[in-house]
């Protein structure tokens, strides 16, 4: 282990504590869901959620080690963040059906990587074979599913982009914060502000990270785990309140704001 080099504040340290325990909120949770496996959908919500939770761990884990390490957490969170806009996506619509029929688009983009993947291979002069042969079979089970889906379902022809889902589900605001996260996934040259500053001969380089930056990775993480978490109790019949009483999750909110308005050094 390095030495701390930034260490975190006091109201970091709460909200990390508060996101962990969010985490384990949920995992309670879950002990009040009747049995599922009668959607496809349902099952992989429940998948792509425990994607959720190990950002969300990683992002706290980050945060009470040094506040140095913003750049992973907020590509960490960038991902979370996505990740729940794909189960809301999925899980909007009331009919379980309709959401089945989402499910299917979710599914043929899994199924478009494993034919792409296979060509990439082959033009490396490999042997795609076995991800041509996965995707084959992800394509019959999807035809088959599709061919049982009630009359007047029909399936998409294709994900949407982004902005596109959120534009369905009513939440565009969202795509500005995913704007910009995603530049430290991407690793343009708006990410690079965190080590210079200015231009030409007044150019500064140094570590400029103060405690409020860590406002929004923590605040993407909130927002991934209360929400999707939300609505997935919600669609499989779980106990919402058993997940997040009003109380607690004022508790979180504040705790997060506060991180975002500590005053810079």
């Amino acid at each position: 282990m390095t030495s701390t080099i930034m260490a975190p504040t006091e109201s970091i340290v709460r909200a990390a504590d508060l996101l962990d325990k969010t985490v384990q909120r949920f995992l309670d949770a879950r002990r009040t869901i009747p049995a599922m496996g009668r959607f496809e959908v349902h099952d992989e919500c429940h998948s792509m959620l425990k994607l959720v939770l190990r950002h969300v761990e990683a992002v706290s884990e980050l945060a009470r080690r040094d506040l140095v390490l913003l750049p992973p957490a907020i590509t960490l969170s960038r991902s979370v963040s996505e990740v729940a806009l794909h189960v809301l996506w999925l899980l909007d619509p009331n009919d379980p059906f309709e959401c089945e029929v989402r499910w299917l688009a979710y599914l043929k983009k899994g199924e478009e990587h494993y034919r792409r993947l296979a060509q990439r291979i082959a033009d490396a002069g490999g042997d795609g074979t076995s991800n041509l042969q996965f995707a084959n079979t992800i394509g019959k089970l999807r035809s088959e599913i599709e061919a049982k889906l009630p009359r007047g379902l029909k399936p998409l022809p294709k994900m949407p982009n982004l902005f596109d889902m959120l534009k369905q589900i009513k939440e565009e605001r969202k795509y500005l914060t995913y704007m910009v996260a995603s530049q430290y996934s991407h690793g343009t040259w708006v990410s690079g502000g965190l080590y210079r500053r200015h231009f030409g001969t007044a150019k500064e380089f140094g570590e400029f990270i103060s405690p409020p930056d860590w406002g929004l990775p923590l605040l993407l993480c909130w927002f991934a785990l209360h929400a999707a978490g939300q609505r997935f109790l919600m669609r499989v019949g779980g106990d919402v309140t058993a997940f997040l009483p009003n109380d607690f999750a004022l508790s979180v909110q504040r705790a997060i704001d506060e991180v975002g308005n500590e005053a810079p050094p």
